[in-house]
């Protein structure tokens, strides 16, 4: 496969920094690949270090999706030092089609929701199912979970949410298996790119006694 090394600077959420890619000829068509960058969402508003899942965003894409956040050095730039990328024909999301990235990541990576989280009920359910997988310890310990959300505005609701609000949702397991705690602290960030509009969401409790 005819493979072209690219260096250059890489942007995301958190700032610039040299960074390197790859260009690869597949068939007649040229295509930006990130292999790094699709090991994670580098623009997913993070809290901690979680760069847990594999993210095909970043695989056979074209210039026009790369240039919102790799910029080529000069000895790179298209039709200079490497080629063009036209095509998105070969991207995860066009072969996916209307299935949607986030319905399939749902299938393989156990930590998503078990469901399309399209009401706050939904949302307060799978959030005690997913609390129930923890067991509680010391004077105080974080869980990380992750959610599907149907809707823009459903992912607002639940990124804004009052920490009274988390506290009176979770008074139940309060009287049970997180007995002694409390949430003390929580945080929420996410990502849509996907043809089906849903929103992959990260959330960070943190619970003390």
């Amino acid at each position: 496969m005819p493979t072209w090394y690219i260096t250059g600077i890489g942007t995301n959420s958190t700032g610039s920094e040299k960074h390197a890619w790859n260009i690869v000829q597949l068939g007649d068509e040229y295509y930006d690949v990130d292999a790094t960058w699709a090991r994670f969402d580098p623009n997913m508003q993070y809290i901690g270090n979680e760069k847990a899942w594999p993210y095909y965003t970043y695989f056979n894409r074209p210039d026009s999706y790369f240039d919102k956040t790799h910029a080529r050095n000069d000895e790179f730039k298209a039709g200079v030092g490497a080629p063009a990328c036209k095509s998105d024909n070969l991207s995860f999301e066009v072969l996916m089609g209307d299935v949607g990235i986030v319905h399939l990541l749902g299938h393989f990576l156990p930590f998503l929701g078990d469901l399309i989280i399209t009401s706050m009920d939904d949302y307060k359910q799978d959030l005690i199912r997913q609390l129930k997988k923890t067991t509680p310890s010391g004077n105080s310990f974080s869980v990380n979970f992750y959610m599907i959300i149907h809707t823009e505005e459903l992912f607002k609701k639940i990124t804004e949410i009052k920490i009274e609000e988390i506290n009176n949702i979770l008074k139940d397991l309060y009287q049970a298996e997180y007995s002694g705690y409390h949430c003390k602290q929580y945080g929420g960030g996410g990502y849509t790119d996907f043809s089906d509009n849903t929103y992959l969401y990260h959330g960070i409790y943190t619970f003390s006694k």
